[in-house]
């Protein structure tokens, strides 16, 4: 069986790389997936997430990353796997970049309502679109708008600024304390109680969809 292989990158710390990583690993328990996380992150936050998750939730693998000299060589899978996220860090190198690229079928990039980070992001953004994998369609990749206040300019700043990319914005994802609670406890936002997330649900519902749709694979 294909390995589901899904990448979350920013070149800027601070965007949700990982909130959104290890909820996405959550949402892919609930739809039947075994999944694994990759954290790439020397902050080690996915592999912190992982050691909180409760026993009585279905459980997340981790995969091990096989460097030599700082370079990404391979990727170890934990057995029973067919669900793959990679949790990127925070200024990438372009080396190790192109191997998450030639890893992953789908990237998610979050950008978070800041001029310093939407800046960063442009930067990243010009880079990916002249990288050959990207070019030729080997990946797909999706816009994530991440921590919106909808009624604020700089999220109309932001809205206009995705716009501008021929890559899809696939979810806008609110503000809120309940991503702090649920990585606290090792869970994604789709183990929340109802009453207490039914809107955060809502809104990655776009985003499953899209991860499920042939438009986010090669």
């Amino acid at each position: 069986m294909a390995i589901r292989s899904i990448a979350v990158i920013n070149p800027k710390g601070g965007s949700g790389k990982t909130t959104i990583a290890t909820s996405l690993a959550a949402h892919l328990c609930f739809e039947g997936f075994q999944p694994a996380l990759l954290d790439l992150d020397p902050q080690c936050s996915a592999s912190d997430w992982l050691a909180q998750r409760p026993a009585d939730l279905t459980p997340v693998g981790q995969a091990q990353a096989v460097y030599k000299n700082e370079i990404l060589k391979k990727v170890r899978l934990p057995k029973a796997c067919d669900a793959l996220i990679i949790d990127t860090p925070a200024g990438l190198a372009e080396h190790n970049l192109k191997l998450v690229l030639k890893q992953a079928q789908s990237i998610i990039i979050p950008l978070v309502p800041s001029p310093i980070d939407m800046r960063a992001a442009w930067r990243f953004l010009q880079q990916l679109v002249a990288m050959k994998a990207i070019v030729k369609g080997k990946n797909k990749v999706a816009l994530v708008a991440n921590r919106c206040k909808t009624r604020t300019m700089i999220f109309r700043e932001l809205t206009g600024f995705m716009d501008g990319y021929r890559f899809p914005v696939i979810a806008r994802l609110r503000e809120t304390q309940n991503y702090i609670r649920a990585a606290e406890g090792g869970m994604g936002i789709s183990e929340l109680p109802s009453w207490q997330a039914w809107q955060d649900w809502e809104e990655w519902e776009p985003l499953m969809h899209w991860l499920k749709s042939s438009d986010s694979t090669p």
